[in-house]
């Protein structure tokens, strides 16, 4: 090791460490472009201003972004950055550039009515845009603000994609490069959940992470060179609700095996469960029968109409009831939310829309309800045998 801290040709170890910082790396011609960073020298692009602190990124900058196939700048010959702002300092920026500089740094897009938004941002400066976690926590307050501002208008969905630029080096000093994009699952927010986003935000945050330590892994070799970009779309979300009493068509009415209760409020999903926990035998379909007892059930936090999506918050709420909700099309019969709870005060409802109208109705007898599809027998079958483990 030289008295600089730099590597040197006689250096015989297997495990490379930087005397500055303490990273730690496998082969010395990794150390050696690691080092570059804690030098003095600065490469800067003539063209549009970019620094770097290594050659062979402002190479890489100039063939990509101006077409300039080779950067034959000396080290001799480099001339001290010009005096200019750097974006990193916009905070001391008057208020009308502050605004200008992080317009910048987010880009926006809008589609199909402005029904869908995506949002790019890029990293703000050098330290950013070469750690990715970085780079993730310091976008954070702002991915935060977005998502709530778009949630005081309508309930959301959001994903993450991450582009970065790949870098793997071979034993001759030649390189490959790669640019891929990680994803992020998507996540639906409503607007009474607005609490949720920094933890859906984070889970975001891990699978992104997690697919890029398994690019890492599976690659053998690779390592970031940089990180390109963040696109966050959000997309507003209207969830299916049910609404007040709609008539059954007449192939469902006849066969006597839903219970539909007549209510005028958005309350029929309340009402249904109700209908399940007591039989009434004159009017069942009478609303004013389950009065009573609106109270034995837990529905705070749950909206009317309530939409599918908050399905399993009634569930957790109440630990002693499960329910699945099916929908009826064309003679067809189709899953829309299947719970997860066994040995419970089962409850088997029928999301019912017609027109720009929904409702919820009681199935009282499952296997009569499947006799009215087409094909039941081979439906039938399928059916419970999925639901087997419920009854």
């Amino acid at each position: 090791m030289g008295k600089d801290g730099s590597v040197t040709n006689e250096d015989n170890v297997s495990n490379f460490e930087c005397q500055t910082c303490g990273m730690r790396y496998a082969r010395k011609d990794h150390l050696i472009r690691h080092q570059q960073n804690h030098s003095n020298i600065n490469y800067e692009c003539e063209h549009c201003g970019f620094t770097t602190k290594r050659k062979d990124v402002l190479t890489k900058h100039m063939k990509r972004k101006h077409d300039v196939k080779k950067n034959v700048q000396k080290e001799d010959d480099i001339q001290p950055p010009r005096k200019r702002q750097r974006i990193e300092d916009v905070d001391q920026l008057p208020e009308e550039r502050v605004r200008n500089a992080r317009e910048k740094r987010s880009l926006t897009t809008t589609a199909l009515n402005d029904g869908v938004e995506n949002f790019q941002l890029q990293p703000s400066n050098n330290e950013e845009r070469y750690d990715l976690m970085l780079f993730f926590k310091e976008k954070q307050v702002d991915i935060v603000q977005i998502l709530e501002d778009r949630l005081l208008r309508n309930n959301i969905k959001f994903y993450m994609s991450v582009h970065v630029r790949m870098i793997k080096y071979s034993p001759d000093g030649k390189y490959d490069e790669a640019e891929p994009h990680f994803n992020s699952k998507v996540s639906t927010i409503l607007q009474s959940g607005a609490s949720e986003i920094p933890h859906e935000l984070n889970k975001g945050f891990q699978k992104v992470f997690i697919s890029f330590e398994e690019f890492i892994k599976n690659g053998s070799g690779w390592q970031l060179e940089e990180v390109l970009q963040l696109d966050l779309c959000v997309t507003k979300y209207k969830p299916l609700k049910g609404g007040s009493y709609l008539e059954l068509p007449t192939s469902l009415k006849r066969s006597t095996c839903i219970l539909n209760i007549q209510n005028l409020d958005n309350k029929c999903f309340l009402w249904t469960v109700l209908s399940s926990m007591h039989n009434f035998q004159r009017n069942p379909e009478n609303v004013e029968n389950y009065v009573p007892f609106v109270n034995s059930v837990n529905m705070t936090g749950i909206e009317y109409p309530t939409p599918l999506s908050q399905i399993s918050q009634f569930e957790k709420q109440n630990n002693t009831i499960s329910v699945n909700i099916f929908g009826y099309e064309e003679g067809e019969i189709y899953p829309l939310y299947i719970t997860k709870k066994t040995f419970c005060h089962h409850v088997n409802m029928l999301y019912f829309k017609e027109n720009n109208k929904s409702h919820y109705m009681l199935i009282n007898n499952f296997n009569r309800f499947l006799s009215r599809t087409k094909k039941h027998r081979e439906r039938t079958f399928f059916l419970l045998s999925l639901f087997a483990r419920i009854y």
